[in-house]
Formats: C-alpha cells, sequence, structure tokens
C-alpha cells in the first residue's frame, strides 16, 4: 500500500503569515487609497496573483507610485532598506511593514558590529531581496559569500576582527561550514546564527523524510530560497526529489514503483496548495 507522508514541519512560516494577514487586512481596510507593494510580499506565485487580483500593485521602484492618489506601500515580508523607508516617509506615502521579525533581527545586530568596527560577512544569496536590501541600507559595506569557496577567497587575516551571521533562510550546514573554516583563520570572531528557527526545523524535518521517502516533493516558489535550499536538501539524500509550485507538476511516472512519497514545502507555500497535492496524489495512487 502507497503511503503519503507530510514533514513535520511545512508550509507557512510565523513571519509569512503575518506578512499575508496584515496585506489582507490592509487591503479590506484601504478605502479609496491605491496600495502597492514593493516587489513580491513573499516568494509565491499564487499568493502574488491573490493580491494582484484584489487591485494591489507590485512596483520594483517608488518611482512607480502614482503621486495624484493616496497611496500605500506595503513592504515586502523580505524587508527593504533604510533608504527607501526614508525616502517613503519624505513621499508622504503611508507605509505598512510586514518585514518579518527575524529579518529586523539581523539589521539591528550588523547596526551594533558596525559600530565596533567589525568586518562583517554575511552568508546569503547576494540577489535575494532580504540580502541586498540589508546591503543598501548598510552602503554596501558587507561582504556577501554565497559558498565556502567564496569565503575562502576573501583572504582573511588573523588581525581582522569578523562577525559570521546568515541570511535568514540561509541552509544551517553551509552556517556550520563557514563557522568551522573562520575559527582557524582569526583571533577574534563573533558569530550569530541568524538562520531563523522555523528554517532550521523545516530544514531538519525535511532531512529526515528523504532519508524515510521513496520520492519527495518539495513545494514552493521556484524562486523561493528556502524552498530552493529544501530541495538541495532532500535531493542530496533522496536523487527521486522534485521541486513543485503545485499540483499540475506532478507526472505518473515520478511515482512508478514508489511506496513512501514525501511532501514538504517551503515557508511561504500555503496550506491550501500542500491540500491539492495531496488530494491529486491520493486520486493518482488509488
Amino acid at each position: 500500500m502507497t503511503e503519503i507522508i507530510i514533514a513535520e514541519h511545512s508550509g507557512f512560516c510565523f513571519g509569512v503569515k503575518r506578512a499575508i494577514d496584515t496585506a489582507y487586512k490592509t487591503v479590506k481596510g484601504s478605502k479609496n487609497k491605491k496600495v502597492y507593494v514593493l516587489g513580491e510580499i513573499i516568494h509565491n506565485p499564487k499568493v502574488v496573483n491573490e493580491l494582484s487580483n484584489l487591485g494591489v500593485e507590485k512596483i520594483e521602484k517608488l518611482e512607480e507610485i502614482k503621486k495624484t492618489k493616496k497611496s500605500i506601500l506595503i513592504i515586502r515580508s523580505h524587508g527593504v532598506s533604510k533608504k527607501i523607508l526614508a525616502k517613503s516617509e519624505k513621499l508622504g506615502i503611508e507605509v505598512v511593514d510586514t518585514t518579518c521579525p527575524f529579518v529586523k533581527k539581523l539589521e539591528l545586530i550588523i547596526d551594533e558590529l558596525i559600530k565596533e568596527n567589525y568586518k562583517i560577512i554575511v552568508l546569503g544569496d547576494k540577489f535575494h531581496p532580504e540580502i541586498s536590501s540589508l546591503n543598501d541600507s548598510f552602503d554596501n559595506k558587507l561582504l556577501i559569500v554565497e559558498s565556502l569557496e567564496e569565503l575562502e577567497n576573501l583572504g582573511i587575516q588573523k588581525s581582522n576582527r569578523i562577525a559570521l551571521l546568515s541570511q535568514t533562510t540561509q541552509s544551517l550546514k553551509k552556517f556550520r561550514d563557514c563557522v568551522n573554516y573562520l575559527v582557524d583563520k582569526c583571533l577574534e570572531l563573533r558569530i550569530f546564527n541568524t538562520i531563523c528557527k522555523s528554517t532550521e526545523q523545516r530544514q531538519l524535518s525535511s532531512l529526515e523524510l528523504a532519508k524515510n521517502a521513496d520520492v519527495i516533493f518539495v513545494v514552493g516558489g521556484k524562486n523561493s530560497a528556502n524552498t530552493r535550499r529544501l530541495y538541495e536538501i532532500c535531493k542530496n539524500i533522496n536523487s527521486s526529489t522534485y521541486h513543485i509550485e503545485d499540483e499540475t507538476e506532478i507526472k505518473k511516472k515520478y511515482l512508478q514503483g514508489k511506496k513512501k512519497i514525501g511532501i514538504t514545502a517551503g515557508a511561504s507555500t500555503p496550506q491550501d496548495t500542500i491540500n491539492e497535492i495531496v488530494k491529486k496524489l491520493e486520486k493518482m495512487i488509488n
């Protein structure tokens, strides 16, 4: 008999749920005001489309806001730079900030470390909105590395005062590898594990699932960093791992000879998407 197993930790995390709930509440109470969001509020096409259908306009820069109407700007869960917030205030735009508290905490830590003259290294995806916004906030003073190899190429000196932090959705293994490398390279090292608890839980439960299932479906936006990380973790353990956004991407050949089907989902994946995938799988195996 074929069994469907869902990872213990999957789907919306606290920060994403908070952002989405706030966005819908904002739209409902906006009255005659035009609602904008700078970038994608979360990296999930379904949610982005739903908000668009409700009249929320996605923009890439403040200049796109029509000054003829009163406007509300929703700040995405990944955050934006301090400069954009200051500019929004100057333009008189009403701002609704849904930045994840864990991202805010990362910003506060960096703020203190800069005052203490540390060389700050952040393990993260250079072009991810969380990282690019942080770097812009601090005038590109952060050293962003995407891998241990890039860290090794920085040429760290023993005399350097180093602080290592991480994008909130980074791989725990990658972060540990970077910590182990730096311990032997500098006399003063401060380590801040800024990977959010929810991300750690999803990675660990996905790892266990990959060990026990015959096939894995990792559900979430293709542009979602935390979902891609789950895919990498599962794929390294189980070659029969597929990254899908919804039930339409499931192919019958993926299930041939498989008795245990595993499902895990990124932090920006709605529960109803997971439910639809389960329904589709149940139809295919029965």
